[in-house]
């Protein structure tokens, strides 16, 4: 039982870790312009724990062969995906919002 215990502490410590420095990570590139970038594939991630390691596996195959940027659900300002071209572009645990692409 007490195994257990410390095997319980343990994940959760690291799960917290992780957490964190998802949320560092989520702030160094904010005002990057994905557009000017000069690499063909474009990984547009949620960000969040999971959209960040979403974004940590597409990474282990694609490495710095792609661009990487996260994407919000309080993001109302499409225009940089109409940047975007000649590009391949992934998104990872993220979708946009139809209505409000094409009412802006």
């Amino acid at each position: 039982m007490l195994e257990q215990n410390k095997s319980m502490i343990l994940f959760f410590i690291i799960f917290i870790l992780f957490y964190i420095i998802c949320a560092i990570l989520s702030f160094m590139d904010k005002g990057k312009n994905i557009a000017e970038t000069a690499k063909k594939i474009i990984v547009i991630y949620h960000d969040d724990l999971d959209g960040f390691t979403g974004a940590w596996a597409a990474w282990k195959k694609l490495k710095d062969k792609a661009e990487y940027m996260e994407l919000g659900y309080d993001t109302k300002n499409y225009d940089f995906l109409f940047r975007l071209k000649d590009k391949d572009i992934h998104m990872i645990d993220c979708s946009l919002n139809m209505r409000e692409m094409w009412n802006d």
